[in-house]
């Protein structure tokens, strides 16, 4: 019985590292262009994109998760869409769980790579001494 747990813990850490690998390689795809494109662009978008990023800092966890639901669900535009190509219903699987994972945590690599941009501006003389 005891065994049945030790499993069933370490599938839990099996599948936590491979999520948290899977979304930190996909934001470095995603977030880093979309940071570079926020600290660089004079664009009228700037600000909705900038907006939808931060979405999950204004909204609390319970709410992002309902939505994400509803999007995903069997009604919702992104269920339908797995749906009609056959993929099945995202919620409660790997591939839902790093789309909502992704969506969640989207804000963090553009913050921290224009961070990031700014202080190494403040650094960029002390090299050359």
């Amino acid at each position: 019985m005891e065994s049945t747990a030790y499993y069933a813990d370490l599938a839990a850490v099996w599948l936590t590292l491979k999520l948290a690998t899977v979304v930190t390689l996909l934001l470095l795809v995603i977030g880093t262009p979309i940071a570079w494109w926020l600290a660089r662009t004079r664009s009228a978008f700037k600000g909705v994109v900038g907006a939808v990023v931060a979405l999950p800092l204004v909204l609390p966890p319970t709410v992002i998760g309902f939505y994400l639901l509803v999007v995903m669900g069997p009604n919702g535009p992104l269920g339908q869409l797995t749906q009609s190509l056959g993929l099945g219903l995202l919620p409660f699987t790997f591939p839902g769980l790093v789309i909502a994972s992704v969506f969640y945590s989207l804000h963090l690599a553009p913050r921290s790579t224009t961070q990031m941009d700014n202080l190494s501006g403040c650094f960029n003389g002390v090299a050359k001494n």
